[in-house]
């Protein structure tokens, strides 16, 4: 055992714990099992290459370089579909046709290498002129060389151009250094292996071929740039499957710009959509009042915001929106997680128990106008007043504002009736109700005691205030109104009364019925 023998067994060794770790310590996603399956790649490649360094002679060397094969083919179409599945925006499942045909040149020529007269590195395996191992000896003109080498660049020219797309695509900061620190590890890494294991051995022997020893700067900055950047946290936090499973309530994963990466299946049953028919539209598509996603990029959250969703059938569903970022361990943005409570039936019974409540008030407010106003006239009725009453006699004991009250009575009121029927008596009323209220001021009180007897309280200042009252409702009853067909001059009689000088309501009310009574028999006597 030599040097590179020892330096292969770490390698090897390292490979395989990382690949050991990761399965052990993150999900098995696609990225995770592409990433172990690399590493156990590479390590296999150091595995086969601690005993070519060694062997006893050059046919076991020859033997273990084939076997190695095994590892530096399936290496180049590995990496390759790691960092498609690291860059790809859309996770859509590959057909399985597709997967056997990206791989079939690994296999075809992993077949060539282990059972063919040469392989397409090496023609034959000599003794390098340094002494530390072997080396390989090829021509220039084989043409499994130059399919290797097209091979190796087709595989890695797909992975330059995801990465360089990947990082003038991508606005996260850390996705594009990820990016770009990719790309610098694996044209390195190509590079070395290419010198030292392709045109070297063509030109000076004088090296071993150390492709596999490269393989570990490979692994560090691999390693570097995955734990650096936290790759499968941030897979894990994008395409977590469980909490998207396990969950009742509907669940968008968005990115920045608001396109859907992901959603479960109660947000596709919400909606009426497949979860294909979501992924890659615009949540504003299926929203009436679309959530800002550029200001959730900050660390925040939104909660149990009022909103609605356009369903695929055209219907509308009420929801409860909770919105918060997810970012990695440096803080970046990584998505936005959506949650929707579907709040559709709470509404439609909140929005019946509001009509319900309507109903039922407005039904209070007619019971409330039969129990307090006048039917016909719609003044406040006989209840109404005697409560005004009391209310006016409270005022004069607390701040002895004086008032007095004015009873009204129709003159031949009766004979309208017999005369002319009920229907005309109605209409008289009305109409006197109507000049009452055009003679009346806002702190004045008018009611429809019953019958034909109006009453109104209003604020006494003076003898003067009383005859201005008086003076203001005769005018209106001087303008006759059209009654059955011709006009009709409705005449009143009235009496009032000063809470001030007589000191209660009762007697009030008494005095102001017999002034009323004593007036309709003056104007009988003229």
């Amino acid at each position: 055992m030599n040097l590179l023998s020892i330096i292969s067994i770490i390698i090897y060794t390292s490979f395989f714990i990382g690949a050991w770790r990761i399965l052990t310590a993150e999900r098995k996603t696609v990225l995770n099992v592409s990433a172990c399956a690399t590493l156990l790649s590479l390590g296999f490649w150091s595995f086969c290459n601690s005993f070519f360094f060694s062997a006893p002679n050059v046919e076991q060397a020859f033997m273990w370089h084939r076997i190695s094969s095994i590892g530096w083919c399936s290496f180049v179409a590995l990496t390759a579909y790691y960092f498609i599945s690291l860059t790809k925006e859309k996770n859509k499942k590959v057909a399985w046709w597709k997967n056997v045909l990206f791989f079939t040149p690994t296999v075809i020529l992993i077949i060539k290498n282990l059972f063919g007269k040469t392989t397409s590195l090496a023609q034959s395996i000599i003794p390098s002129e340094s002494g530390f191992g072997y080396t390989y000896q090829n021509s220039i003109t084989s043409f499994w060389l130059w399919a290797y080498l097209i091979y190796v660049a087709f595989y890695f020219g797909i992975i330059f151009y995801l990465l360089t797309k990947w990082a003038k695509s991508v606005k996260h900061r850390m996705k594009k250094d990820m990016a770009i620190g990719f790309i610098i590890l694996d044209l390195t890494t190509v590079l070395f292996g290419v010198i030292t294991d392709v045109i070297l051995p063509l030109t000076n022997p004088v090296l071993p071929a150390l492709a596999s020893i490269g393989t570990a700067l490979f692994g560090i900055g691999y390693f570097g740039i995955i734990y650096k950047h936290d790759v499968f946290n941030i897979n894990l936090v994008i395409s977590s499957e469980d909490i998207l499973k396990t969950s009742n309530n509907p669940i968008f994963v968005a990115d920045e710009n608001g396109e859907i990466l992901k959603c479960n299946k109660s947000a596709s049953e919400l909606l009426g959509y497949n979860k294909t028919e979501l992924i890659g539209e615009l949540f504003s598509d299926i929203m009436l009042n679309p959530i800002d996603f550029r200001s959730m990029q900050s660390p925040g959250e939104l909660l149990n915001i009022d909103s609605k969703m356009r369903c695929k059938d055209g219907t509308i569903r009420d929801v409860l929106v909770s919105s918060s970022s997810a970012t990695d361990k440096h803080n970046n943005f990584l998505c936005s997680i959506v949650t929707c409570q579907d709040v559709t039936k709470q509404k439609n019974i909140q929005q019946e128990l509001f009509f319900e409540q309507e109903k039922y008030k407005e039904l209070a407010n007619d019971y409330q106008r039969l129990a307090n106003f006048d039917a016909l006239t719609s003044l406040p009725n006989r209840r109404y007043f005697f409560e005004a009453l009391n209310e006016f006699e409270e005022l004069y004991n607390r701040e002895k504002k004086d008032f007095a009250v004015l009873f009204m009575d129709l003159d031949n009121f009766k004979h309208i009736n017999d005369i002319y029927g009920h229907k005309a008596g109605d209409d008289l009323l009305i109409e006197a109700a109507n000049k009452l209220k055009i003679a009346t001021i806002n702190d004045d009180f008018l009611a429809r005691l019953g019958g034909d007897e109006f009453i109104i309280i209003t604020p006494y200042v003076s003898p003067s205030s009383i005859e201005r009252k008086l003076c203001r409702i005769n005018e209106e009853f001087a303008k006759k109104v059209p009654l059955n067909g011709q006009l009709y001059q409705i005449n009143l009689s009235i009496g009032s009364g000063v809470f001030s000088q007589i000191g209660d309501i009762t007697k009030l009310m008494q005095i102001a019925d017999e002034a009323m009574y004593g007036h309709k028999q003056q104007k009988k006597q003229l």
